[in-house]
Formats: structure tokens, sequence, C-alpha cells
């Protein structure tokens, strides 16, 4: 494929000050993207979380990284080694049912939650709850719901793309043969 750029009435100077600037908003429209992406992911992540008090440490540890590749800047999204578990929330997992928590209790409420309590509070190790009452191991019966955001992520950045790319090619007329 041969690609052909025709601009009449330019110097070939002034035409490559103009792709020169037109790389430049692309570079920094790429940084753009890649923080908006960050601030996604960190929004599907806080709408999708249903236990309160949650210590945001998953949508934390997204992160947007800003590397340097022969002189040119780029956003990339990361997901830190700090969440560990990140598969586990995104795609779902039963790789802990059966087994038992750590002894401690539920807050807030009974040392004894309900599968229903579970949506309500947070399990503390090794604490006893306000209620008092012994410390208690809870049996995992039910696997952990995918939340899907990074699937969702991505859809949402390839409409932003698909959206970007369409209007810049109504501005600029690109010939190939």
């Amino acid at each position: 494929m041969q690609i052909i750029i025709k601009r009449f009435g330019v110097t070939p100077e002034e035409l490559q000050q103009e792709i020169d600037f037109k790389f430049i908003t692309i570079k920094n429209g790429i940084k753009s993207l890649g923080f908006a992406t960050q601030d996604y992911m960190r929004k599907v992540i806080a709408d999708n979380t249903k236990r309160p008090g949650s210590t945001g440490n998953l949508a934390n540890s997204i992160k947007c990284e800003v590397a340097d590749v022969k002189g040119e800047t780029v956003g990339v999204g990361k997901i830190s080694e700090l969440a560990v578990y990140w598969a586990a929330i995104n795609f779902g997992s039963n790789h802990i049912m059966n087994l038992r928590l750590p002894p401690g209790t539920f807050q807030p409420g009974v040392p004894r939650p309900t599968s229903q309590d579970f949506r309500r509070g947070r399990w503390q190790v090794g604490q006893y709850g306000s209620l008092g009452g012994s410390l208690y191991s809870p049996l995992i019966t039910k696997p952990i719901q995918p939340m899907n955001y990074v699937e969702k992520t991505a859809n949402w950045l390839s409409t932003v793309i698909k959206i970007q790319f369409f209007n810049w090619t109504k501005e600029v007329k690109v010939f190939t043969r």
C-alpha cells in the first residue's frame, strides 16, 4: 500500500512543522486517554463495590504510568502488584469455596452473620464484635461474582478511540493506492 499526502501551497518545511504539531497533539491525546482510562476503571470498580466500608485498595491500585520510549511519551494503564486478587474480582472465582475465613467477627452485627449480612458489613479477623461473643470462623459457600471491570473499561476505551478516529478522519484527507 502506498500513501500519498498532497498539500498545495505549502512548503515541505511548513508541512513538516504541521506534521510535528499533529504528532505532539496525538501524543498528548494518548497520554490524556491513559489517565481517563484509569479514572473510568476506578469508577467502574467503585460503582460495582457491594460491601460498605470498602478500603478502595483495588481501585487505588489502578495506575496510569507515563513511559518515555525514544522520546515519545505514552499513557499506559497498569494494575499494581498491590492488588494480587484483581483477577478473582474481575473474572469471579470459586477458589475459596468450602474454606473457612480466619476466626473473627462481622462488623457491624452479630458474630455469626447470615449471607445477607455480608453485603452490609466487613469481616474483622481476630476482633470481638460490638455485641461481644466469641470469635467465629465461617465456611465460604458462594463464589466471588465477576465484576468484569477490565472488559467494561476495554469496551469504553474502544468506543472512545473509534469516535476520536472518526472525528480525525473527517478533518484529514487520506488517499491510499
